[in-house]
């Protein structure tokens, strides 16, 4: 599986010879023929890889010569890398009138120097890879210029037939599928198409085969079909592979059109049901032409289909695709027994402890349940299943070990350009969260994503990761709190990946000291556990390395003597990941490491990025997230001329950017957010033209921004936009910016007539989903002229899913916040809008799933206005937050239609005059302060509440007598949050409440004692106190920092025969000499 390894190698190698820079060394120092004989090699031997791949499975001399062939590439890499990084280092010397420096490797004074070191580098080069190409007729490998396909013999045949006995955890699938087939009422081209998608090994056969035998199917259709596709979606052969499930004996037609003519003669009238299992075809036109010759059967008919790629699914299916998940811990457990122990083998308490850990190793894979629960049925001592619990899946016996066939094919069958970056994912341990655009970034730096016509890297790397999450060999995606995508990877999966990259890649934790190889290529540290990194005698001598990353980690950089020699030693490191490393400053070593393309120092104490960062002239990507005492960031940067992601966001102290940024042409990400004391942004932004990302939320000290940013013309996220009076700071400049995503725009109290609002074009940016207004809450008694106009020619496109307004100060909104624009607007806040006395007809949004109404003082009522005229009113509202709203008194509802049929959360505070709500049958959780003076009754008409939460900050002296009239009749109330700061005492209601699972009570200062009947709460599950007083506890609170202290505290507790609060503080990193608790047991 090196192939991938060496693929993406000799394409970098390749793309240097091919680089502007080093063809015009070639052509300066008269080496331009060397470089073609060079290529011409490079390219030679490329061709020949995928056949050397598939021969070395059986030959260990084309094993040899690979693996030396990996070597001479990656030596052929770095030093053409080296060159073009001093070409163009040379070149920015010129530009910059440097003469001086005569020990330079291009001094310009010393030509003859530099011409020999690349004569006798280029000249050992050619000899090595010629030697290595000649080599390859020995062999007689065969050239190839498409993609590597898996071998035949590797190929799996599937059947229709199942043993149910055998199949755990799929009934409630079944019977979803089975009712599907059964009620299926759509006429879509009389074929309808049901997908089950997912990763190799799930199950997604089996789970055809139950629905396929199930007696209710077979009945249904007067026809049942079974093909097992595999990647040859060839027509002829699935026609001919129909026809043969039908008749049941082998077809000799071999032409095209006389096997269609008889198969739409078999299904002419009939109710069918086809299975197309283990389909791998993402063309179009080729299910296009099977779909179109089996639309002559009668309604009803169908189609399943069974794929590892979701993008087949997509293309296939006219339903809504299955996704097949893992089995649960029991079902993987029973299986695995099944198979491990048998029917009336006797019991091992031991073995099944074991045995248990063996199947969390397996994550719900079924494939890998039966072959683990197999290969342990004639292992019957301890040690022998110790050593399979121990030991990757890759290291047991391959006979009758059906998991690596089944994975491998699904790896062989990537693209070959998928391959490398898939497999570089096992850099991260287990169950690691992969940020995206960082596995972008990283794929980036070691070049395994390579230009391809005008379309960005980045994009590429978009599509490669789409890919592989399509294949199933990244899961899990989603977004995490900081908006970031972020995905995993199933362990079989990182098991396949560390098998490829074995002797490329290692992970090293602290506490398990690995043998490092001396070749290893990318190096990674799990720091999760310890402040110190796992130095030994191996590492030492790893000379080798592109890739170094500490993960996990958060340690002060103690040992940053001994670590510092090492990483300058590292002279062809691409990657540098020291996120967490509380270091103030920065090794000076890092300046020099002239290949580095990845840079990550977030999370550190330096105050100023040295200047000799600057010199990093291949970096491609610098992170310094969260650096709080960041202040300066080297002039230099200019000379970055590779940088396209930088992220300096939450750096505290940052107070401006340098000028000199502006310089950085190829600058794509700009990550400024929350950096709280920018004042600025440079003042040639505009020049930045290949922006593409500029994110400055959270910088409150940000009050203008620089002139003529419409110039920014390929800008597609702009978090934030303040609009100024002077020119090329007016919100015209938003006019031509093809925007997307997020916008802010601020101090729209500039923005003078309905004509300059109009300008901004926001009707026509249908990318924006998210848009928010904001004028100044500092200007009130100074009110902007035409502000209600403003807001009018402010009209977003159709498409917006999020709307916010804040502190707009006209009497009434305007008529385009209605269903007739905003169909698709899923969320709306509306907060300090002080002067509008009414609200737009919100009800009538079809979309419209939160409502956040907050400071809208003058507002008195959530009337007849505010509802639809049509049939239903708010049909989509699933959340409902009133906040901050004195005035507000009345909440009817209308006789007409259904109000509010998905309401599911309701939040009432600080209404003081709101007396009532409506009934509201849908509503599962409510919150409610006590300066609502709405009667009891309203509440407990909403028996289906599930969830309360009770406010009251005041002094209240009837708080117990307003609890008690609040908790009465709510059988299935779950969770109770009480935060009452002058209660004293809680009402004997609570026993009332028999589903009631967690009771919660926060910042109950004065609280003397826990009612009687709590016993009575059976279902309760957990009781919180947060913020309470210790009379509750008999005053007695206890700190304590040692295993000592901590004896001492229990004793006397004990003793007591009472409860105690005891805060204990425990150091993880504290050293057994420092006599602190290290760890909660």
């Amino acid at each position: 599986m090196a192939e991938a390894i060496l693929y993406s190698l000799l394409r970098a190698v390749l793309g240097n010879l091919n680089s502007l820079a080093l063809q015009e060394l070639g052509i300066a120092w008269g080496m331009k023929t060397d470089l073609e004989n060079l290529e011409s090699t490079v390219s030679t031997i490329q061709a020949v890889i995928q056949d050397a791949e598939v021969k070395q499975r059986n030959s260990e001399p084309v094993k040899n010569w690979l693996i030396k062939l990996k070597d001479a590439t990656y030596h052929a890499d770095n030093v053409l890398d080296e060159f073009a990084t001093e070409a163009l280092k040379r070149r920015m010397d010129i530009e910059r009138g440097v003469t001086s420096q005569v020990s330079t490797f291009f001094s310009l004074r010393n030509p003859l120097i530099f011409r020999l070191k690349m004569g006798h580098r280029m000249k050992n080069i050619m000899k090595r890879l010629d030697a290595i190409a000649r080599e390859r007729s020995t062999f007689h490998l065969r050239q190839s210029i498409t993609d590597l396909e898996a071998p035949d013999a590797g190929r799996r045949q599937t059947s229709s037939l199942v043993n149910e006995s055998e199949i755990y955890g799929r009934d409630e699938e079944k019977e979803k599928i089975v009712e599907i087939l059964l009620n299926n009422l759509s006429d879509h081209d009389n074929v309808s198409v049901y997908a089950i998608w997912g990763m190799g090994g799930l199950g997604k056969t089996t789970l055809a085969q139950l629905v396929y035998n199930d007696g209710r199917v077979e009945r249904h259709f007067e026809m049942r079909i079974w093909v097992c596709v595999s990647d040859d979606f060839d027509i002829l052969k699935l026609t001919r592979a129909i026809l043969e499930s039908i008749e049941g004996s082998p077809c000799n037609i071999s032409s095209l059109d006389p096997l269609q003519r008889r198969l739409q003669e078999k299904l002419s009238g009939k109710r069918f049901l086809l299975v197309l299992d283990d389909v791998w075809n993402e063309c179009h036109e080729k299910w296009d032409g099977l779909k179109d010759l089996l639309m002559c059967g009668a309604k009803g008919n169908m189609i399943i289909v069974t794929t590892r790629i979701q993008q087949v699914a997509l293309i296939m299916a006219t339903l809504p695709v299955h996704y097949i998940g893992c089995l649960s811990e029991d079902d993987s457990w029973t299986l695995f027994k099944r198979r491990a122990f048998g029917i009336g083998r006797e019991e091992n308490l031991v073995l099944e402890t074991i045995g248990k850990e063996i199947v969390k190793k397996c994550k719900g894979l079924p494939l890998a349940l039966k072959a683990l629960g197999s290969l342990m049925r004639f292992k019957s001592s301890e040690s022998e299943w110790v050593s399979v619990k121990e030991s990757d899946i890759w290291d047991l016996p391959e006979d009758g070990n059906s998991i690596l066939p089944v994975l491998r094919l699904s790896y062989d069958n990537l693209p070959l350009h998928l391959r490398q970056c898939f497999a570089f994912c096992c850099i991260f341990p287990k169950d690691y969260p992969m940020q995206k655009d960082m596995l972008i970034q990283l794929w980036m730096a070691n070049g395994f994503i390579q230009p391809r016509g005008q379309t960005g890297l980045e994009e590429i790397g978009h599509e490669i990761f789409n890919d592989l999450v399509w294949r199933s060999f990244l899961q899990d995606v989603k977004e995490n709190l900081w908006g970031e995508m972020i995905c995993t990877m199933h362990d079989l999966m990182h098991d396949l990946a560390s098998s490829i990259m074995r002797n490329e890649c290692s992970i090293l934790e602290p506490r398990t000291m690995l043998k490092v190889l001396e070749k290893v290529r990318h190096l990674s540290f799990d720091m999760s556990s310890s402040r110190m990194i796992p130095w030994n005698d191996d590492m030492l001598k790893v000379l080798s390395l592109r890739s170094l990353m500490l993960l996990k980690n958060n340690f002060i950089w103690r040992n940053q003597d001994a670590f510092s020699p090492f990483i300058s030693k590292q002279k062809y490191l691409r990657v540098l990941d020291l996120r967490g490393c509380r270091v103030e400053k920065l090794p000076i070593s890092v300046g020099k490491l002239k290949h580095l393309r990845y840079l990550d120092i977030s999370y550190s104490f330096i105050k100023t990025l040295p200047e000799s960062t600057s010199c990093l002239q291949n970096l491609q990507t610098l992170r310094l997230i969260c650096c709080y005492s960041l202040h300066t960031l080297p002039e230099g940067m200019r000379h970055m001329r590779n940088l396209r992601y930088l992220d300096i966001s939450s750096s505290d102290s940052l107070k401006s950017v340098p000028e000199s940024t502006t310089c950085l042409q190829n600058l794509q990400t700009f990550k400024l957010n929350s950096c709280h004391s920018l004042g600025m942004l440079p003042k040639g932004t505009r020049y930045m033209r290949n922006l593409r990302f500029l994110d400055i939320r959270g910088c409150h000290s940000l009050i203008c921004m620089p002139a003529g940013m419409g110039q920014l013309t390929r800008l597609q996220t702009l978090s934030v936009f303040i609009v100024g009076q002077e020119h090329g700071c007016q919100i015209c400049e938003l006019k031509e910016l093809n925007l997307e995503g997020e916008l802010r725009i601020k101090e729209l109290d500039n923005v003078r007539n309905s004509k300059d609002a109009k300008s901004a074009n926001l009707t026509r940016k249908r990318n924006i989903l998210s848009l928010s207004l904001y004028w100044s809450d500092s200007n009130k008694d100074n009110l902007p002229k035409n502000v209600e106009e403003v807001l009018d020619g402010l009209q977003p496109h159709s498409n917006l899913k999020k709307l916010s307004i804040h502190s707009y100060q006209g009497s009434r909104f305007p008529n385009w916040m209605s269903d007739l624009v905003l169909q698709n607007l899923a969320k709306i806040s509306l907060e300090y809008c002080e002067r509008c006395e009414g609200l737009p007809p919100l009800g009538k949004l079809p979309s419209l799933k939160f409502l956040n109404l907050q400071g809208m003082t003058s507002v008195k009522y959530f009337n007849n206005e505010c509802y639809s005229d049509g049939e239903s009113s708010f049909p989509a509202l699933e959340s409902l937050s009133f906040t901050d709203m004195p005035s507000l008194e009345v909440w009817t509802t209308v006789d007409r239609g259904e109000i509010f049929p998905c309401l599911r959360d309701l939040d009432i505070r600080k209404c003081p005059k709101l007396i009532g709500f409506p009934f509201l049958p849908t509503l599962k959780r409510l919150g409610i302060d006590s300066s609502n003076v709405m009667p009891s009754g309203s509440l407990m008409n909403l028996t289906s509440l599930t969830s309360l939460r009770i406010e009251c900050s005041d002094c209240f002296d009837d708080s117990k007598v307003l609890l008690r009239g609040l908790l009465q009749n709510h059988e299935v109330l779950e969770s109770l949050t009480i935060n009452v700061l002058y209660l004293k005492t809680l009402p004997d209601k609570l026993d009332s409440l028999p589903a009631l699972k967690r009771l919660v009570l926060n910042c109950c200062f004065n609280l003397e004692n826990l009612p009687d009947g709590l016993e009575n709460l059976h279902s309760l599950e957990s009781l919180d106190h947060i913020m309470f007083s210790l009379k509750l506890l008999g005053d007695k609170g206890y700190l304590v920092g040692t295993p000592d202290e901590l004896k001492s505290v229990l004793a006397e507790c004990f003793s007591a025969k009472r409860p105690a609060v005891i805060n204990v503080t425990i150091d993880p990193y504290a050293g057994a000499e420092s006599g602190r608790l290290q760890h909660k047991n």
